[in-house]
């Protein structure tokens, strides 16, 4: 995290100049930091919000297929080394509704 705030990121979340982007040393160019495993969460936390999201090639994926593959492993009592749980597939909403009261508490303290 210090390596990116020495290099000109801002990772306050809270920050009215919060930042994940920066120039490139060399080519002035601006470089995003995308953390992979932190994308593929929030792919599968808006499926699980919007039940229904399109590919590139306007293709449907569909939350129910998430149901669809974790009730078959879980009949079978395989996993297909996707890693999918319950936790994935059930908490989706509970986990964003504790995150959003994190930040609604953490935004009310730094009112004071």
């Amino acid at each position: 995290m210090s390596v990116l705030t020495n290099l000109g990121c801002n990772l306050d979340l809270f920050s009215s100049d919060f930042r994940t982007c920066l120039k490139h040393l060399v080519s002035d160019y601006n470089v995003c930091i995308l953390d992979p495993r932190h994308m593929l969460k929030l792919v599968r936390n808006t499926l699980g919000d919007k039940k229904l999201i399109f590919d590139e090639n306007d293709s449907v994926i569909k939350w129910d297929y998430i149901n669809l593959l974790h009730k078959v492993q879980e009949q079978e009592g395989l996993h297909f080394g996707n890693q999918l749980r319950s936790a994935h597939v059930a908490c989706i909403k509970v986990k964003r509704m504790h995150i959003w009261q994190l930040s609604y508490r953490v935004n009310l303290l730094r009112l004071r």
